[in-house]
């Protein structure tokens, strides 16, 4: 099964220590290797980082842990691929999601 990561705080925080510890669940040898996201409000924006292979091994989680990115609220999702192919297309892949409403706001999700 899918695991998620949420951070929500009232004054911006880093995702580093955390996200560390959460994509070392998404090695070869788990069942949550195919694929990992995280998505994060910066400023006024949403920001959204995704990747297809372990989030152990990837090259973007460490990118995000350098970053020591501050917000308000994170999420982060690492995909057991137990329906659907692994691709960047493939809807299932692209946890979390942005959704975008009819006045403007946009929200975060995840699925699992």
């Amino acid at each position: 099964m899918c695991e998620l990561l949420a951070i929500t705080s009232k004054k911006p925080t880093t995702v580093s220590m955390s996200l560390d510890q959460f994509a070392s669940h998404g090695s070869d040898a788990s069942a949550n290797r195919d694929g990992w996201g995280i998505v994060y409000y910066s400023e006024d924006d949403i920001r959204r980082f995704r990747d297809t292979g372990p989030a152990a091994a990837s090259e973007w989680v460490k990118f995000v842990e350098k970053q020591e990115l501050c917000s308000t609220l994170f999420l982060a999702h690492i995909r057991n691929a137990n329906v659907g192919k692994v691709s960047r297309d493939s809807g299932c892949s692209n946890n979390p999601v942005l959704v975008a409403l009819k006045d403007g706001e946009i929200i975060m999700a995840s699925e699992n």
